[in-house]
């Protein structure tokens, strides 16, 4: 994530500090824990509706300055 540190949360608009980093789209992301929690919510979800969910399932919207957003990429239902 070009210009952000892994010091701080790479999600939109969040300046909390990082406290776990997950790869995503093959890149290393950190994540405050508000936004771990809701990562983990959305797998959860995910899971109970279809069965199994993984980090796959999920991409990244990134914008000019590196920051991020995580989105449910649709699957087959």
């Amino acid at each position: 994530m070009p210009g952000r540190s892994l010091s701080v949360c790479g999600y939109r608009g969040c300046a909390e500090p990082a406290h776990y980093v997950v790869e995503l789209d093959g890149k290393s992301v950190p994540l405050c824990r508000e936004h771990f929690k809701s990562l983990l919510r959305r797998l959860e979800a995910r899971a109970s509706e279809e069965g199994a969910a993984s980090l796959d399932q999920l991409s990244l919207t990134e914008d000019g300055d590196g920051a991020v957003a995580i989105r449910r990429r649709r699957g087959n239902r």
